[in-house]
Protein backbone atom coordinates (compact mmCIF):
# COMPACT_ATOMS: atom_id res chain seq x y z
CA UNK A 1 0.00 0.00 0.00
CA UNK A 2 2.85 2.27 0.87
CA UNK A 3 4.46 1.51 -2.85
CA UNK A 4 0.94 3.11 -4.19
CA UNK A 5 0.72 5.96 -1.44
CA UNK A 6 -2.42 4.88 -0.09
CA UNK A 7 -3.21 5.75 3.42
CA UNK A 8 -3.31 2.77 5.68
CA UNK A 9 -5.80 2.48 8.04
CA UNK A 10 -4.54 1.67 11.51
CA UNK A 11 -1.89 5.02 10.44
CA UNK A 12 -4.14 7.50 10.95
CA UNK A 13 -6.43 5.80 13.51
CA UNK A 14 -3.43 5.26 15.85
CA UNK A 15 -2.52 8.90 15.66
CA UNK A 16 -6.31 9.89 15.76
CA UNK A 17 -6.21 11.87 12.03
CA UNK A 18 -8.61 12.14 9.72
CA UNK A 19 -7.73 10.95 5.86
CA UNK A 20 -8.63 13.39 3.45
CA UNK A 21 -11.81 12.45 0.88
CA UNK A 22 -9.59 11.56 -1.92
CA UNK A 23 -7.27 9.33 0.10
CA UNK A 24 -10.48 7.22 0.97
CA UNK A 25 -11.73 7.20 -2.46
CA UNK A 26 -7.93 6.00 -3.67
CA UNK A 27 -7.74 3.32 -1.02
CA UNK A 28 -11.85 2.02 -2.27
CA UNK A 29 -10.81 2.00 -5.68
CA UNK A 30 -7.55 0.12 -5.21
CA UNK A 31 -9.31 -2.10 -3.00
CA UNK A 32 -11.79 -2.65 -6.01
CA UNK A 33 -9.31 -4.12 -7.97
CA UNK A 34 -8.55 -6.86 -6.00
CA UNK A 35 -11.26 -7.67 -4.77
CA UNK A 36 -13.02 -11.25 -5.27
CA UNK A 37 -15.42 -13.68 -4.20
CA UNK A 38 -14.39 -17.12 -3.01
CA UNK A 39 -16.07 -20.46 -3.37
CA UNK A 40 -14.60 -23.10 -1.88
CA UNK A 41 -14.95 -26.08 -4.28
CA UNK A 42 -13.33 -28.80 -2.48
CA UNK A 43 -12.17 -30.02 1.01
CA UNK A 44 -8.78 -31.40 2.07
CA UNK A 45 -9.94 -33.90 4.64
CA UNK A 46 -6.85 -34.86 6.02
CA UNK A 47 -6.30 -30.92 6.79
CA UNK A 48 -9.14 -29.74 7.01
CA UNK A 49 -9.41 -27.08 5.04
CA UNK A 50 -10.93 -26.07 2.06
CA UNK A 51 -9.61 -25.24 -2.01
CA UNK A 52 -10.90 -21.87 -3.30
CA UNK A 53 -11.76 -20.36 -6.46
CA UNK A 54 -12.64 -16.80 -6.64
CA UNK A 55 -14.84 -14.57 -8.91
CA UNK A 56 -13.23 -11.76 -9.74
CA UNK A 57 -16.59 -9.85 -11.11
CA UNK A 58 -18.98 -10.79 -8.43
CA UNK A 59 -16.80 -9.54 -5.99
CA UNK A 60 -16.60 -6.36 -7.90
CA UNK A 61 -20.01 -6.04 -7.66
CA UNK A 62 -20.72 -6.91 -4.32
CA UNK A 63 -17.99 -4.95 -3.40
CA UNK A 64 -19.65 -1.61 -5.26
CA UNK A 65 -23.13 -2.36 -3.79
CA UNK A 66 -21.71 -2.36 -0.41
CA UNK A 67 -19.68 1.38 -0.76
CA UNK A 68 -22.85 2.88 -2.30
CA UNK A 69 -25.15 1.97 0.00
CA UNK A 70 -22.48 3.42 2.92
CA UNK A 71 -22.43 6.19 0.69
CA UNK A 72 -26.60 6.56 0.27
CA UNK A 73 -26.41 6.00 4.62
CA UNK A 74 -24.62 8.89 4.95
CA UNK A 75 -26.02 11.39 2.39
CA UNK A 76 -23.05 11.55 0.51
CA UNK A 77 -23.20 11.97 -3.62
CA UNK A 78 -20.79 9.67 -4.68
CA UNK A 79 -20.55 6.31 -6.66
CA UNK A 80 -18.39 3.46 -7.00
CA UNK A 81 -19.12 2.97 -11.03
CA UNK A 82 -16.78 0.62 -12.83
CA UNK A 83 -13.97 0.71 -10.54
CA UNK A 84 -14.47 4.88 -9.76
CA UNK A 85 -15.85 6.66 -7.21
CA UNK A 86 -18.05 9.52 -8.98
CA UNK A 87 -19.66 12.52 -7.56
CA UNK A 88 -23.33 12.25 -8.67
CA UNK A 89 -25.12 15.56 -9.29
CA UNK A 90 -28.73 16.00 -8.21
CA UNK A 91 -31.66 13.79 -10.20
CA UNK A 92 -32.51 17.13 -12.52
CA UNK A 93 -29.16 18.27 -13.19
CA UNK A 94 -27.78 15.26 -14.00
CA UNK A 95 -29.66 14.25 -16.92
CA UNK A 96 -29.33 17.71 -17.87
CA UNK A 97 -25.48 17.71 -17.57
CA UNK A 98 -25.19 14.36 -19.40
CA UNK A 99 -27.47 15.56 -22.83
CA UNK A 100 -26.19 18.66 -22.90
CA UNK A 101 -23.65 19.81 -26.04
CA UNK A 102 -22.56 22.84 -25.91
CA UNK A 103 -22.59 24.69 -29.41
CA UNK A 104 -22.41 28.45 -28.93
CA UNK A 105 -20.73 29.50 -31.85
CA UNK A 106 -17.63 30.69 -29.70
CA UNK A 107 -15.39 27.37 -29.63
CA UNK A 108 -13.58 28.53 -26.28
CA UNK A 109 -16.52 29.39 -24.74
CA UNK A 110 -17.55 25.40 -25.56
CA UNK A 111 -14.72 24.18 -24.16
CA UNK A 112 -14.40 26.14 -20.98
CA UNK A 113 -18.10 25.09 -20.58
CA UNK A 114 -17.40 21.72 -21.05
CA UNK A 115 -14.39 21.89 -18.75
CA UNK A 116 -16.72 23.45 -16.58
CA UNK A 117 -19.32 20.31 -16.89
CA UNK A 118 -16.52 17.83 -16.55
CA UNK A 119 -14.97 19.41 -13.20
CA UNK A 120 -18.38 19.88 -11.81
CA UNK A 121 -18.33 16.11 -11.15
CA UNK A 122 -15.66 15.50 -9.91
CA UNK A 123 -14.66 13.92 -6.93
CA UNK A 124 -12.45 16.44 -5.62
CA UNK A 125 -13.83 19.46 -3.89
CA UNK A 126 -10.81 21.63 -4.74
CA UNK A 127 -11.69 20.80 -8.75
CA UNK A 128 -15.26 20.85 -8.16
CA UNK A 129 -14.79 24.85 -6.85
CA UNK A 130 -12.37 25.09 -10.02
CA UNK A 131 -15.33 24.19 -12.16
CA UNK A 132 -18.07 26.78 -10.86
CA UNK A 133 -14.97 29.09 -11.44
CA UNK A 134 -14.78 28.37 -14.82
CA UNK A 135 -18.61 29.31 -15.24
Amino acid sequence: MGGYTLIWPGDWIRDDRVPEDHCIFDLLEFAYESVALPNAYDGHSYWGHSHYTYDQEAGRARFAEEVNRIFERQGLAFELSHGEVTRMAPTGLQEALAETVFKTGDADLDRLLETAREKFLNKSLDVRKEGLEKL
